[in-house]
Order: C-alpha cells, then structure tokens, then sequence
C-alpha cells in the first residue's frame, strides 16, 4: 500500500512538473525580463561596493540573464525564463529569448525564485547561444564563480562563463550546477513581430527593437565611482 501511494505521488509530480513546465515554455512576455534585467543591471553599477568588477563587463563578449524558479516536494523542478545579449563592433544585440527547466530528487520543500547573471567571457561562449540550440552550461559550456572584485580578478579562475546571482538585495558570486537552456523561438516572434533565429539577433542582423534601447543604455552606461 505505502509502496503504490508513493508511485501515486511520483506521478502526480511528474504530471505537475510536465503541466507547469509546458505552460511556462510558451511564448511569454519577453519585455517584462528585459525591465527585470535592466533594472538588475543598473543595480550592480549604481553600487559603490560593486560585486561585479568594472573590467569583467567591459571585456565581456556577451551576457545571459535567467530568473529561474525552483519548487517541489521529494521531485523538484525548476524552470526559467531569460535572454541572452552579444556585444558586436556595432554595439549590443537585442535581447533574445531563452528557457531553462530540470528535475532533481530529494528533500525540496517550498519555492524559491533566483536571478542569475551570466557574464560570456568569449566569442566561443556566444557561439553556443547563437547555433540556437539546447545544451547545458557547465557541461557543454564551461562556467565558474566570477571574479567579486578587481583585485581578485589577477588570481581568479578564468573560465568562459561567469556567474553571479542576486540575493536579499545584493549580487554574488556562485558556483551553478548544470543547468540546460535553449533559445525560445516563439517569444521571439512575438517580440520582434516576425521569426528571427538567435544568430540574427546576436549578429545584429535584426536591430534591437525599442523596448530594448533601456537596457542597452543600462549595460553601456558607466559605473558609480
């Protein structure tokens, strides 16, 4: 009897995990992540103990930004949604869309939602972003805590991916476990009104639409001193 309640369970959170996860992959609203993102940014620069060096964003090659929601009982899931930015000769891309989801087993009890920034160290990093396809950072794509100072950036690890996540208020440094994201190509219809791959964004192929201009302007403003 304990044995069928607990594979009743199981299902049921399995189910629960397909439903929400299936809901949360349709197109959706891409320009509140781009408001979340933009005031995100602009809070790590306006700070005077800035926890994301100056000179790790100005040699960064590109970035993601994924708000990533975690729930469960015994099965968890988590699911995000996010985008991803190059910086060209021309200067930023547009934002494109992405999406994340997992499963893991064990004791997870309540919900939490996390911001997570990562900082693409390379071109090789940005190229994983523009084929436009599904694969795991930190196993298809190198990632490591980033550097919290300028200091520490002499002695730091370099690795193609930088992470940061932001909590109660402030933005630190954290080593991710793997985590799968792929572009999301129906939202990106919707935002930019006509089908767009990721490459045509991220090579500027397509301008960045107005609803973008905010963040552009956050990510190429200067640092408070």
């Amino acid at each position: 009897m304990k044995h069928s309640t607990r594979i009743l369970a199981l299902a049921v959170a399995v189910l629960g995990f397909l439903g929400i996860t299936t809901s949360g992959w349709a197109a959706w609203d891409l320009q509140d992540t781009v408001n979340r993102a933009t005031k995100d940014v602009r809070h790590f620069k306006g700070r005077s103990d800035h926890t994301i060096p100056r000179s790790v964003l100005e040699h960064a090659k590109g970035i993601a930004y994924l708000r990533k929601q975690e729930e469960g009982f015994i099965l968890g899931f988590s699911s995000g949604k996010g985008l991803v930015m190059a910086k060209t000769a021309h200067g930023w891309s547009g934002p494109a869309a992405m999406k994340s989801g997992g499963m893991s087993f064990g004791l997870e009890v309540g919900g939490e939602t996390e911001q997570l920034l990562f900082i693409l160290n390379t071109a090789e990093a940005v190229e994983h972003f523009a084929k436009g396809h599904k694969f795991k950072l930190g196993a298809d794509l190198a990632m490591t805590a980033g550097p919290t100072s300028e200091q520490e950036i002499k002695h730091h690890k370099v690795a193609p991916v930088y992470v940061y996540t932001r909590k109660k208020g402030f933005w630190t440094a954290i080593a991710l476990k793997e985590s799968s994201v792929e572009p999301d190509r129906g939202t990106d219809k919707e935002y930019y009104g006509k089908a767009v791959t990721t490459r045509e964004i991220l090579e500027r192929k397509v301008l960045p639409p107005a609803g973008a201009k905010e963040l552009i302007r956050a990510l190429e403003a200067p640092y408070r001193k």
